[in-house]
């Protein structure tokens, strides 16, 4: 177990928490090992939870809770060695290609011909935004300064849903990037694409 502690991805990963009660929410990891990792997401929960995660490029995650807070919680996997082994391996992986992030680096992006842009959260009110630069996954979106959404929420951008996965600070511009739940086609990709 001591090597598996030593074997951390510590940058955030979102995917969907199924907790006790049935329901499944929106989640972030965040510092995920073979043996367990920091969950970001909103609902309570207590120490001795069971928990059920499944998490991009991860997969499916059992464990229970063992400390609590406001935000979140942290969470210990219970793995078969064989399980424990392939999830070392996997972060191993995550951490080797460019800290999980090769395919949406990778995407062609621009900034539509109208960048502006409703977006909707969890509370049903609509805000502006202004979208910075798109690609077929997702989009780096500018917002008011006194928003602050989470990690793992989700938010309808114009017509298409997506989740937040990075809040963007510092420089010129605030606001956050998202993943699309479902990304443009290679036809419908161009700058006069409309949200």
């Amino acid at each position: 177990m001591v090597r598996f502690r030593e074997l951390v991805f510590p940058h955030a990963l979102v995917g969907y928490c199924l907790l006790p009660d049935g329901r499944e929410y929106a989640c972030c990891a965040s510092r995920l090992s073979p043996v367990g990792a920091e969950f970001q997401l909103n609902a309570t929960l207590v120490a001795g939870d069971a928990v059920t995660c499944r998490l991009d490029r991860v997969g499916l995650l059992h464990g229970h809770v063992t400390a609590a807070s406001e935000n979140g919680f942290t969470m210990a996997f219970a793995l078969t060695d064989a399980r424990r082994e392939r999830l070392a391996a996997r972060i191993a992986w995550l951490s080797a290609n460019a800290d999980g992030r090769v395919e949406q680096r990778a995407a062609p992006r621009l900034v539509p011909s109208r960048p502006e842009v409703t977006l909707v959260f969890d509370d049903g009110f609509p805000i502006d935004g202004r979208i910075l630069n798109l690609s077929p996954f997702g989009a780096a979106i500018a917002l008011d300064g006194r928003l602050r959404p989470l990690v793992g929420q989700t938010v309808k951008v114009g017509k298409r849903y997506a989740q937040v996965v990075r809040i963007l600070e510092g420089g010129p511009e605030r606001g956050m990037a998202v993943r699309f739940r479902l990304p443009f086609t290679p036809e419908t990709f161009n700058p006069s694409i409309v949200l």
